[in-house]
């Protein structure tokens, strides 16, 4: 492409609006279904999203904790733009399942409770 031509800069423009059409699309057509947005659901989880990225004396991790992170977020905006109800449609979901599953699992299980003592730092 030649950055100087108008008709290079218009096509590329064109095509890159193209291609965010298409992502977008394509977005919208996973959280379409329920298991499309269990899924995206899960992938933000794993990127990091709902948690805190710093890790105490391992700045490398935290780094690369980060990295991971700004994907999900990434995506989470990318839904925000499609549709905002969506991403409230696939919180209440998922949240949905934890007490589903948090509900069993009190009902089959006795609640195993551990003693925690805190840890004061003096320096």
């Amino acid at each position: 492409m030649n950055a100087a031509d108008p008709r290079h800069v218009r096509k590329a423009k064109q095509r890159e609006r193209q291609e965010h059409d298409q992502a977008m699309k394509d977005l919208r057509d996973v959280l379409s279904t329920r298991q499309g947005r269990r899924f995206v659901w899960k992938q933000l989880a794993s990127a990091g999203v709902f948690r805190l990225s710093f890790v105490h004396g391992e700045p490398e991790t935290t780094i690369f904790n980060e990295g991971r992170r700004s994907l999900g977020l990434a995506l989470m905006a990318e839904i925000h733009e499609l549709d905002a109800g969506l991403y409230a449609q696939m919180a209440n979901e998922a949240h949905g399942e934890v007490s589903q599953r948090a509900d069993v699992t009190e009902c089959s299980e006795p609640m195993k409770t551990e003693s925690v003592t805190e840890e004061t730092d003096n320096a």
